[in-house]
């Protein structure tokens, strides 16, 4: 399952760093055939008090002057919005560029996900952008590629949210756009369906990468019990139960 282009993009990797073309597939066999004593050999070797150093790095000050990392500093230009509802707006200006950026995240993701639906938030975002009530898929991306902006879905192992991108000109379109994605979303059963399959590719693909699966492998063995353990593409396993219902 996995893309010639990446079969490629590795062996050409292998090829300049290492010298040999094979080098991801040999170096994977290493890893295998290391042992416990392996490990404590070289970890006696090299984890030695004599070889510790210690690093302290402070921001510099200068006499009557604030530190520059001081809240007043962050603050600045940042004005904080609370509206009636609870939604809280950060709004940054800048007007050396007449573009708008906008991003919509709320609290959701990987680290809220039973295990038994690990996969579900990444789901709903690649779902979420597939048409709403007032548009379809094909309409909202022809009128985003008529203005030069952009809208997208993203999901994270904290937050989910939007992300939208347009020239200053065009504020009240993008945030109408922003708005019925949010509020409006089909989440139809054809689009939950066809975006399962791109995940399985996905899994599949990151399967055959060596430091995704070393990543992957790390997190599980770090964080047994906790959600971070948790793979933010999911599990075929579990992506294959997800209803519409567990979405909606």
């Amino acid at each position: 399952n996995e893309k010639s282009s990446r079969v490629a993009y590795r062996n050409a990797t292998d090829q300049y760093y290492a010298g040999d073309v094979r080098f991801s597939e040999q170096y994977v066999q290493a890893v295998k055939a290391i042992t416990n004593d392996d490990i404590k050999r070289v970890a006696n070797g090299y984890l030695k008090d004599s070889s510790l150093n210690v690093t302290v790095v402070r921001p510099m000050e200068s006499k009557g002057q604030p530190n520059a990392s001081s809240k007043e500093d962050i603050d600045q230009g940042i004005a904080r919005i609370v509206l009636e509802n609870g939604l809280t707006i950060l709004l940054v200006e800048d007007h050396t560029v007449k573009a708008l950026s906008v991003l919509a995240a709320m609290r959701a993701g990987v680290n809220q996900e039973a295990e038994s639906l690990n996969g579900l938030s990444q789901l709903f975002a690649q779902v979420w952008t597939k048409g709403n009530t007032n548009k379809s898929e094909e309409q909202l991306l022809k009128e985003l590629e008529l203005r030069g902006a952009s809208a997208g879905a993203f999901a994270g192992r904290n937050s989910v949210g939007i992300s939208a991108k347009a020239l200053a000109e065009d504020m009240p379109f993008i945030l109408n756009i922003v708005a019925d994605i949010i509020q409006k979303p089909l989440l139809a059963q054809e689009a939950i369906d066809e975006e399962k399959k791109k995940m399985f590719v996905d899994i599949d693909e990151q399967q055959d990468d060596i430091r995704e699966t070393t990543f992957k492998k790390m997190m599980q063995v770090l964080f047994k019990t906790h959600p971070l353990r948790l793979d933010v593409k999911g599990a075929k396993e579990s992506i294959a139960r997800i209803t519409r219902a567990d979405i909606l």
